[in-house]
């Protein structure tokens, strides 16, 4: 199991995911960068199998345009995805979570595809003021969306107008929900990484 979150909240958007990805047998864990960024206004989780996400954030990054609005990123992801994905043993997906900001403000969007899907499922959100959106991909099984969701919903209330306040508690709810979802399967464990874009200051990353 991979999870991988991606929150966009006014001009901020901040990208978190677990760091292990399974070997190539399954039997083992390796550790995983799992989020790429591109520059200052984009980056990307990789989501899924291996050599699949990677293929397919490759393709990304060299099919995007100088200044990527987040309709033609998720267009763009829609298309990597399914041809990586479509490529892939049966059972395995190959997703991209994208966290971005453009002309219109941030944005949070992805895509996911396997054999024996009809069509990738996708997203693309952008938050309204002093509103939020966000992608979960991963830990479907045991509510791991609905998990966060409850964890950010409280961040919200609780923060104010406290905006490096409500950064900490979205972060500790990302961590939570990704250890959560490690409890259950040991392939979501690892260090968790993220990656913090702001409109109109370079990228900062870290590890919770």
């Amino acid at each position: 199991m991979s999870i991988g979150i991606a929150i966009a909240l006014n001009d901020m958007v901040l990208l978190v995911a677990d760091g292990r990805r399974p070997a190539g047998n399954g039997a083992t864990l390796q550790p995983a960068e799992k989020i790429m960024t591109f520059d200052s206004a984009l980056a990307v989780i990789e989501y899924g199998n291996d050599a699949g996400a990677r293929a397919a954030s490759t393709q990304l990054q060299q099919g995007l345009p100088a200044a990527p609005a987040g309709r033609g990123v998720t267009d763009l992801i829609i298309d990597t995805v399914q041809r990586a994905g479509a490529a892939g043993a049966p059972g395995t997906l190959v997703g991209l979570i994208a966290g971005g900001i453009d002309a219109e403000g941030a944005y949070v969007s992805g895509a996911v595809f396997g054999p024996g899907m009809q069509a990738p499922k996708t997203d693309l959100a952008r938050p309204g003021r002093s509103d939020m959106q966000f992608v979960v991909l991963g830990g479907e099984s045991i509510g791991a969306k609905a998990f966060f969701a409850n964890l950010a919903s409280r961040a919200m209330s609780a923060s104010g107008d406290d905006a490096n306040g409500l950064l900490v508690m979205l972060q500790r709810a990302a961590k939570k929900t990704i250890r959560h979802a490690a409890n259950r399967d040991l392939a979501a464990s690892g260090r968790v990484e993220w990656r913090l874009l702001v409109k109109g200051k370079p990228a900062s990353a870290g590890y919770l």
